[in-house]
């Protein structure tokens, strides 16, 4: 579950990275007529990375891999 939650949680960061990138700052609009999408792609950077903090942050859950996983001492 770690591992997974993980993968999820880098991959909708760099998602929403590569759409700021992309689309420059008007994908961190969230209202008004610049907003992208109604705004959905703003909340979806914001919440992509909260979802690498909330629930135990990365490295907590990269340490818990590594003892359950792969032996490693804690």
């Amino acid at each position: 579950a770690s591992m997974a939650k993980n993968s999820i949680a880098l991959l909708a960061q760099r998602l929403g990275q590569w759409a700021v990138e992309a689309l420059g700052p008007e994908a961190l609009v969230e209202r008004g007529p610049g907003a992208l999408l109604d705004g959905r792609l703003a909340g979806f950077h914001r919440a992509s990375v909260a979802s690498t903090i909330s629930g135990g942050a990365l490295e907590i859950q990269r340490s818990v891999i590594a003892r359950r996983r792969l032996g490693c001492p804690a």
